[in-house]
């Protein structure tokens, strides 16, 4: 049975897919394991686009939309919404300033869609500033891509 849609064209997650999310949650916890099942059934389901504006392939999500979709899953796998919360809230704030014409994190949705790769908040400690960030090509960065 699919949900009732926050946006009928937007939402992919179903209530099965919740509920297989949901009757993982003791074997991640008993086996203190990354929860790559729901992972990778969230991301054939489309849910890492869902913030991606529909110009870079996405579903056009707003972060106030994100954060009722991300409520429902952690209802079912609280640890599996915190790990996918990193990605959105990065690809959500990017997609924000595209929204309203600011197209300097362009990058980071564009590659959400070209290498599949997803974006989450790195802690690397700058000696130089106490600040944690990472250096790359002269700029800063605060997102890392796991593949």
């Amino acid at each position: 049975m699919v949900t009732t849609p926050l946006r009928p064209d937007t939402l992919s997650i179903t209530d099965d897919v919740l509920q297989r999310c949901a009757e993982r949650v003791s074997v991640y916890d008993r086996e203190n394991r990354f929860c790559q099942e729901d992972f990778d059934e969230l991301k054939a389901a489309g849910y890492l686009l869902l913030t991606v504006p529909p110009e870079f392939g996405g579903k056009g999500l707003t972060l106030e939309e994100m954060s009722k979709e991300t409520r429902r899953l952690a209802y079912h796998a609280p640890a599996t919404a915190l790990c996918l919360n990193m990605h959105h809230y990065w690809v959500g704030l990017a997609a924000d300033l595209y929204r309203s014409g600011d197209h300097s994190t362009d990058w980071i949705l564009g590659r959400c869609i070209i290498k599949g790769g997803i974006r989450g908040s790195i802690a690397i400690q700058c000696p130089e500033c106490q600040s944690s960030h990472i250096r790359k090509n002269g700029m800063s960065r605060l997102w890392s891509s796991i593949r």
